[in-house]
């Protein structure tokens, strides 16, 4: 009997052990990893424990169908569960293969060493599936992965569109420059998750600095990765972090301070860098002491903050003029897709504030955008409207990668590679919420459609009203006097906003903490309350 309890225990721990490791990376969360694992050993170690002895006591005289039931639930727990995980006939097909072999193995003299000889080569063999699990494909490519070019994706903090950037003009006059792109939102966590999940802010769950990524939202990285893609990440800032899900189907996630992107090894590589720290340009405390009106902004702390904002810009701007003479033959060549933008602007008082993520103003959402690359016409120049929504479908597109069916953007590849493609209009639209000690408005929501323009604001802190503005862009590209007399376009952009305010309630995302270290390093930096 105390052979039997030991077998039993034994085995048990190794289908523990083996569910464990099974588990793909990418459903481990970054904040509690360890208790993830300590609650999937503890359910697995229940779930065969009664299993096991149930089958002991079924086939306690019958040892050859004890031997093959333990094979057939140690074939159980070699299937790799992951979004791509294999469907149910191919569990059933492998248990009843492990069933078979065991039923045979134990029936002959030599059954133990048989036995253990067929669990080690199938754990063997198993491996690769394991580790490749997260990375099988949810949908067809067009062409062979190995041939894909690689992707690399730069994101700059709160550069402004009309920043003096030679650097990014120096890519541009062998790509396709944008001079009208839009950010998803003035604040850096909800922006950069649009531009990586192809959603808006109130859709993918992101909508300040401490919340959390919500589950089922794809990213661009989890698609490329399912596609064959290698995908590495460097984000040196505190600002964006992995506690709020944002590392999401990247397989390393780094934080070096000088940008670099890696030669390919065996498959195509997507790199996201994001650069620069533009957006304190206050020495510490003084920009929020300003906001809330416990320090004087003078002319001199103004015009330094500019000096030292330009001189952030020239930096990040360097950097990106020496990564794109590394690349530059890469680009030639049609190895590499480059695609340079930034998560929102900066503002210099422009409206009355400071910094950023308090307004949907121009200075704030207006961006550049950059793209490079295989097929690409050189030096074409988009000035129609386009949000940041559509840089994922749009590098998938020039990969020629099958499309991401929950990406919302649409892709722009037909019109950087066909200078004569026709151009749709379409709305782009930015929100905010949690809009802290900028103002006491609760929320913000913008749509553009051409050069016409509304911005929806709540009316009380509560947010239960909402204001609205509405600009016409080709007369009043600074938003200084908002149209008395509402335009039809104005009037299906502000019914539109509403009919999305009505779908996607501001309150309807609450914030929800992050990791207590990331919060107070964010409360630190003037980012969150």
């Amino acid at each position: 009997m105390h052979s039997t309890r030991a077998k039993i225990a034994w085995t048990t721990v190794v289908l523990t052990l083996l569910d464990v490791a099974r588990t793909p990376i990418e459903a481990i969360p970054s904040v509690g990893a360890l208790a993830y694992l300590a609650v999937v050993a503890l359910k697995s170690l229940a779930l065969y424990g009664l299993v096991l002895t149930a089958i002991h006591f079924l086939a306690r005289r019958n040892p050859e169908l004890w031997g093959t039931l333990v094979l057939a639930a140690s074939g159980i727990a070699f299937v790799p569960r992951s979004a791509g995980a294999a469907p149910w006939i191919l569990d059933a097909g492998i248990v009843a293969i492990f069933a078979l072999l065991g039923g045979w193995a134990i029936t002959r003299p030599i059954a133990k060493p048989i036995a253990l000889a067929i669990l080690a080569g199938a754990t063997l063999l198993c491996v690769p599936v394991v580790q490749g699990a997260a990375s099988m494909p949810q949908a067809p490519t067009t062409t062979p992965a190995t041939h894909a070019p690689d992707i690399v994706l730069i994101v700059v903090d709160s550069l402004r569109a009309d920043a003096s950037t030679p650097g990014i003009e120096t890519l541009a006059a062998v790509g396709a420059r944008f001079t009208a792109a839009t950010s998803a939102s003035p604040a850096s966590a909800p922006s950069t998750a649009s531009i990586l999940t192809s959603r808006l802010p109130g859709d993918h769950g992101i909508l300040g600095g401490a919340d959390i990524l919500q589950e089922g939202v794809t990213t661009l990285a989890e698609s490329l990765r399912a596609r064959g893609y290698a995908t590495r990440a460097n984000v040196p800032g505190p600002v964006i972090s992995r506690s709020q899900r944002l590392d999401r189907g990247f397989e390393t996630w780094t934080g070096e301070t000088e940008p670099k992107v890696e030669a390919r090894v065996s498959r195509p590589t997507f790199t996201y860098l994001a650069l620069g720290d533009l957006g304190r340009s206050f020495p510490s405390g003084v920009l929020e002491g300003i906001l809330r009106g416990e320090v004087t902004l003078t002319a001199e702390r103004l015009a330094t903050a500019r000096t030292r904002y330009a001189e952030k810009v020239a930096h990040a701007d360097r950097e990106i003029g020496r990564l794109f003479e590394e690349l530059r033959p890469r680009i030639a060549s049609g190895d590499l897709i480059v695609a340079v933008t930034s998560d929102h602007g900066e503002e210099f008082m422009e409206h009355g504030s400071l910094g950023h993520g308090h307004s949907l103003y121009q200075e704030l959402i207006d961006v550049p955008l950059v793209i490079a690359g295989k097929g690409i016409v050189p030096g074409i120049i988009v000035s129609e409207p386009v949000s940041l929504l559509d840089v994922a479908p749009t590098l998938l597109d020039l990969a020629a990668r099958a499309a991401e069916p929950s990406f919302r953007g649409r892709s722009l590849a037909p019109w950087l590679t066909d200078a004569a493609a026709r151009r749709e209009p379409a709305i782009v639209a930015s929100e905010v919420d949690n809009l802290g000690y900028h103002t006491m408005r609760r929320w913000l929501r913008a749509a553009r459609l051409g050069n016409d323009k509304v911005i929806l604001s709540a009316s009380d802190v509560l947010g239960r009203d909402h204001t609205r503005e509405a600009f016409d862009l080709s007369k009043d590209r600074r938003e200084l006097a908002p149209m008395q007399a509402e335009p039809a376009a104005a009037a299906s952009l502000e019914t539109w906003l509403e009919e999305r305010v009505r779908l996607r309630p501001p309150s309807s995302i609450l914030p929800a903490a992050t990791d207590a270290r990331h919060a107070r390093l964010l409360r630190s930096l003037g980012y969150v309350e």
